[in-house]
């Protein structure tokens, strides 16, 4: 791990099935919302969608 955000973001990863709220896949796309800890309730929340078209296939943080 090369500093504390790689940290945070295993550490995210391992609860993630604690955290997910719903996720819907298709070939080639996924919308998944889940759960954040660093945003104030009724906003700790998180979509993202990942696409091989958009953002050089990368996760998009949607809101």
């Amino acid at each position: 791990m090369d500093n504390l955000f790689d940290l945070l973001r295993e550490q995210n990863w391992a609860d993630y099935e604690k955290r997910k709220v719903e996720r819907y896949e298709t070939d080639s796309l996924i919308v998944d919302t889940c759960e954040v800890y660093d945003q104030p309730s009724p906003y700790n929340f998180e979509t993202a969608i990942l696409h091989r078209r958009y953002n050089n296939g990368e996760w998009i943080i949607v809101g």
